[in-house]
């Protein structure tokens, strides 16, 4: 792997991207948002191969007045990209907690990641992307096939974007894996989505796939999210429906939008997938019946907040330990498994957690 130091000016990326052989794997080091956008340009237009973004830890902030903005990315480009958070100075090691490396748009106008015309895999780890007015997008591109790609977001925390303050059509999150008649792999695995607020459009968070593709949510917590009447805090669906796949479990889906007029998931157009070892309020839309979903309160340690499970949750040990996605660390880094089986969502409750939190009165 050819590995470039760190990227903060313009040129910088370019100069080191263009002295890449045809088809090499490249790596680049960068530490804020003008770094960051200079080596997501770069990516647009790299050879095949594996693009690697590592990304330092602290808070990468959106600054438009000084220039430092962060938007839109056509790309031209066949490389699949990982963009990896939580890497120490020189990106010499790396710590996965997205706690550590943060996108924060800072209300901007027009703040958003938003990848299109993806034409191989992508991946988004370890980040936490907050305040950005126009949310996260990664659109494969529809002239070309989907099939065999991965577009994934993983041990990441989508927490705090408001859409309402950008142009008010925009996705919290987007996951588009439709090309030329065939899906990709779209997954949200180990991850937070909580406390965005998407009103106006009834967009929300949306995975799709087409034809031979698949959805995968796993080990994640989508809460408190503000959606329109009628909308979802997550909604997965499928265009040209042959042989979609489902891996939807371990997953809790809790207090979004309005209750009695807004759902926590909607499954509406996504042909009655299996939902597993999930704990839902409203559902859209039918699921295989199963008796391992729960619809009740996760109790949470704050509704408001902190989505960590309390000493008296159901959805402690609820989950599945065979599931094929399941990680070695939750969303925190801790042990995944701490109980009997996986606890549902993000976070995983150790024993010494739930006799900490008891002791505090739950």
């Amino acid at each position: 792997m050819r590995t470039v130091p760190t990227v903060s000016a313009l040129f910088g990326a370019a100069v080191a991207l263009a002295s890449a052989t045809a088809g090499a794997d490249t790596t680049l080091c960068v530490g804020d948002i003008a770094g960051l956008r200079t080596a997501l340009q770069a990516w647009t237009g790299a050879p095949a191969g594996v693009f690697t973004i590592a990304v330092m830890r602290g808070t990468l902030a959106v600054d438009n007045a000084a220039g430092a903005t962060l938007g839109q990315f056509p790309s031209n480009s066949a490389a699949s990209l990982r963009l990896l958070g939580g890497y120490g100075p020189g990106c010499a090691e790396r710590q996965l907690d997205p706690r550590t490396t943060i996108i924060d748009g800072r209300n901007e106008f027009g703040a958003k990641l938003q990848l299109i015309g993806v034409r191989g895999d992508v991946l988004i780890e370890g980040l936490s992307f907050t305040r950005l007015s126009d949310g996260v997008e990664v659109v494969h591109d529809g002239s070309v096939a989907a099939s065999g790609h991965r577009l994934r977001v993983a041990h990441s925390r989508i927490v705090g974007n408001d859409t309402t303050r950008g142009s008010g059509i925009a996705y919290t999150l987007r996951l588009w894996g439709v090309g030329a008649g065939s899906g990709a792999e779209v997954a949200v695995e180990n991850s937070l989505i909580a406390n965005n607020v998407n009103l106006g459009f009834g967009l929300t968070s949306v995975l799709t796939t087409g034809s031979g593709g698949r959805i995968v949510l796993t080990g994640s917590t989508i809460a408190r999210n503000r959606v329109d009447v009628g909308a979802a805090g997550l909604r997965l669906q499928t265009f040209e429906a042959p042989g979609i796949g489902y891996v939807v479990t371990n997953v809790i889906a809790w207090g979004n939008g309005t209750p009695g007029v807004s759902y926590d998931i909607d499954v509406s157009n996504a042909q009655t997938p299996p939902l597993t070892h999930t704990l839902a309020g409203a559902i859209d839309g039918a699921i295989v019946p199963t008796t391992t979903n729960l619809a009740t309160d996760p109790r949470f340690l704050s509704a408001t907040g902190n989505f960590r499970l309390s000493p008296t949750s159901p959805a402690l040990d609820a989950g599945d330990a065979t599931q094929p996605t399941l990680p070695a660390g939750d969303l925190d880094g801790g042990p995944r498994v701490a109980g009997a089986a996986p606890d549902l969502g993000a976070y995983e409750s150790t024993p010494g957690d739930r006799i900490f939190y008891a002791d505090l009165g739950g």
